[in-house]
């Protein structure tokens, strides 16, 4: 609580069986107050409980930023294991709308399809199948836009996953931050929405995998 007295802004989530943006919060403290809710850093920390972390607020970079700047915007990396090897699914990127500070797409938020390359695609969805070409608070196109260091984090995503063998599948949520670094925000082990990357993507999450992981889950 001491720390926090005076931080500015940060961000508290839970740790656990939390999902969609449940009960991920910005605050800003000042004197021990935040400055959004008038609650004190004690009061916060008991409608938690427990089980919860506090994080620096992250500053995604300047095309992330272009995009939608009031949300980090994440991109999914689903990974999974095949025969000798990882392989992963179809990219999304995750965008807040409508001065939301979460950016999942069960929260209200707006998802696109990525190339392995960084490339946007032509249309974004919401949870509702609402279809856009441009994000519709910011007025940024899709289709105009390519993201730096997609591959690279498609690379750290694998490499980690080799080093987590005992899980078949995982869910990477990661980030480009202000200093154009890599960012790994969390990692989910079940109940992965791997319907969304679906839908946005218009391909099967498993792509011509598909019967070979149909045939394993038996």
């Amino acid at each position: 609580i001491e720390i926090l007295n005076d931080i500015g802004e940060c961000i508290i989530k839970p740790t656990l069986d939390s999902s969609s943006g449940d009960s991920v919060h910005l605050f800003n403290f000042k004197e021990g107050i935040d400055f959004n809710s008038g609650k004190t850093v004690a009061e916060i920390f008991e409608g938690y409980n427990q089980d919860f972390i506090v994080q620096e607020r992250i500053i995604p970079s300047s095309k992330m930023s272009e995009l939608y700047p009031h949300s980090v915007n994440t991109l999914r990396i689903i990974t999974y294991l095949i025969d000798d090897h990882v392989d992963h699914a179809p990219v999304t990127l995750s965008m807040g709308r409508a001065g939301n500070h979460v950016d999942n797409i069960q929260a209200g938020g707006v998802s696109v399809a990525v190339s392995d390359e960084g490339e946007l695609s032509r249309e974004g969805y919401t949870h509702f199948q609402e279809v856009y070409h441009y994000h519709p608070d910011t007025g940024t196109v899709f289709e105009d836009l390519k993201l730096s260091k997609v591959p690279e984090v498609i690379r750290a995503a694998k490499e980690m996953h080799e080093k987590t063998p005992h899980m078949r599948i995982i869910s990477w949520d990661f980030t480009i931050d202000s200093n154009e670094e890599i960012v790994l925000l969390e990692i989910n082990l079940f109940g992965q929405s791997v319907w969304f990357p679906q839908m946005v993507s218009g391909k099967p999450i498993f792509g011509d995998n598909t019967e070979k992981m149909m045939r394993l889950s038996k």
